[in-house]
């Protein structure tokens, strides 16, 4: 057992990109800390959302360590 607090994974869509120099990632007006996932677009089933595309690190709003982009077929 750990006593590290759980990661909170967000989908990219739901933070809200602010600053023009700097970019802050927010959700309800605090910045997000915690992994941001963005999906692939499924033009078939538009909620289908089994396919990750990019994952980014977030800490206190902006991006803090890794960036991986994955291929279509995964």
């Amino acid at each position: 057992m750990t006593n590290q607090p759980e990661t909170e994974t967000l989908s990219m869509a739901l933070l809200v990109q602010t600053g023009s120099l700097l970019d802050i990632y927010t959700i309800n007006d605090k910045p997000f800390t915690g992994i941001g996932i963005m999906y692939r677009g499924n033009q078939n089933n538009p909620f289908d959302l089994s396919k990750i595309k990019t994952r980014t690190t977030f800490k206190q709003g902006r991006k803090n360590g890794p960036i991986e982009w994955f291929y279509k077929n995964g």
